[in-house]
């Protein structure tokens, strides 16, 4: 080295540097990297390709989804459907309530004062026309001023089935009171009322359908709708309509009092009913 006036004169070569401490900021620890050996990588799996057999099992698994999802749409679409039907078919009915199965009573009747002495029959019973249906002890007037008691039979006026019995045997028995009521299963009636509104869009030759919990379904016509009896003039007006069995084998093995709800069905009167 040599120096001359306030130059120094520095050879060209690089200064050696020595080894130290790396320069890190204090108060860190040194970050060292680790190298992973390329040795320690996971080796890639080699790719199979699919067999013959699996490629058959995925079209099928894709043809039974496309299955199944088309039968879903299938059954969303009928019950949609059905559903649409009935509340169609139910838009055009018009409900009945509170149908009564009715009777044309047939009275069997004393003809004088007297006393019950036997009745014959039972509610339910079939009688012919002059079956004897009870006896009746009748007092007439005797020629000497008293009183002579004669047996009197009581008879069906015509073919029935025994309603009701509002006497017994022992019981005292009036002029015109009844002992024995018939009525004729081929003219049992179902009726109800309703008010008039309702009423007007009901027209004779009407078909429905009438149920109760202790009978299976019946199919009824309307015969009639006329207004109902008012028991007083401050009743509201009121309509009564009147229907048949169109089977009457099955309403003759019913009982008079039966209640029926039902239907009828709007724009079901035949041609010739309407004419």
């Amino acid at each position: 080295m040599t120096v001359t006036g306030r130059e120094t004169d520095l050879p060209t070569e690089a200064l050696p540097v020595q080894p130290g401490p790396a320069m890190v900021p204090q108060g860190r620890p040194p970050v060292r990297s680790a190298a992973l050996p390329i040795d320690s990588a996971p080796a890639a799996e080699p790719v199979v390709p699919p067999t013959r057999r699996d490629v058959r099992r995925g079209r099928f698994r894709r043809w039974r989804a496309r299955f199944v999802l088309l039968v879903a749409l299938l059954a969303v679409g009928a019950v949609s459907a059905q559903q649409i039907a009935l509340r169609l078919e139910r838009a055009d009915r018009i409900g009945l309530e509170g149908v009564e199965l009715a009777a044309e009573p047939i009275d069997v009747v004393s003809r004088s004062s007297g006393r019950v002495v036997d009745i014959l029959v039972q509610p339910g019973d079939e009688v012919q026309a002059d079956d004897v249906l009870a006896t009746v002890d009748v007092y007439r007037p005797a020629a000497d001023g008293g009183e002579r008691v004669e047996r009197e039979q009581l008879v069906a006026p015509v073919a029935g089935v025994v309603a009701t019995i509002p006497t017994n045997a022992g019981a005292a028995l009036g002029p015109g009171e009844i002992a024995v009521q018939l009525y004729q299963p081929d003219r049992l009636r179902f009726e109800t009322d309703m008010d008039v509104e309702q009423a007007s869009f009901i027209t004779s030759g009407m078909t429905g359908e009438l149920t109760s919990p202790s009978t299976d379904d019946l199919a009824v016509t309307v015969v009639s709708v006329e207004p109902a009896l008012r028991f007083s003039p401050d009743d509201p007006p009121r309509a009564l309509v009147t229907l048949v069995g169109t089977d009457p084998e099955a309403v003759r093995s019913l009982l008079p009092g039966l209640t029926f709800t039902g239907w009828l069905q709007k724009g079901s009167v035949p041609r010739s009913s309407g004419e």
